[in-house]
């Protein structure tokens, strides 16, 4: 395997690191999507060799560490892994790093306009933190429910509420909104109200 056209890492903060991996990289690491599986040998491997890159290039150390890896496929015939590193110390001492990907930040809009002119600063200062958004409409209002790789809440968050209203977090506000609010967009919400709409 060739050290200089393999891997393409890109450290998001001091725990979060994003490694794209094309076609090609997943057939070198003998790696599927569908087939990946953090207890099998070949999975374990391909780990290890990328564990390997990501300290040669970022200085990153894995000592005392546990790590949370995430996996989405990409639309190349590749993968997009997150990788998070949690302390041990801080796991041992009872303090939970566990970060959830699959838990929205949730946001209320009163106009369309306001949703329109925030998405397009998402799109422009946090796209690449962002795995999906998804969108809906309760009574006269919107809600976003945008789902983050990283512990960046506080900055998107922060910028969310120039426009709108940060409603909170969880699974079970996700499951209410999923149950009572009108679905408008499923996917993709932000690139569709701004592609259509500004």
């Amino acid at each position: 395997m060739k050290n200089g056209d393999f891997l393409k890492i890109e450290q998001l903060d001091e725990k979060t690191v994003r490694i794209l991996l094309s076609a090609a990289d997943m057939e070198q690491l003998d790696l599927t999507y569908e087939e990946m599986d953090y207890n099998n040998t070949v999975t374990k491997r391909a780990v290890f060799i990328i564990l390997q890159r990501i300290k040669a290039q970022t200085g990153l150390t894995f000592d005392n560490h546990r790590l949370f890896i995430e996996a989405f496929p990409d639309s190349n015939g590749g993968c997009i892994l997150y990788l998070n590193l949690i302390d041990d110390a801080q796991r041992q001492h009872g303090q939970k790093e566990r970060y959830s990907f699959d838990t929205p930040l949730i946001f209320g809009f009163e106009s369309l306009d306001s949703l329109v002119a925030v998405s397009k600063r998402i799109l422009n200062e946090f796209n690449h933190l962002v795995i999906k958004t998804e969108l809906y409409l309760y009574g006269n209002d919107y809600r976003l429910l945008l789902y983050t790789y990283c512990r960046m809440e506080e900055r998107i968050i922060h910028l969310l509420r120039e426009y709108g209203t940060f409603l909170g977090k969880g699974s079970v506000f996700c499951a209410f909104i999923k149950e009572h609010a009108k679905p408008i967009l499923s996917e993709n919400a932000i690139e569709t109200v701004v592609e259509y709409l500004s």
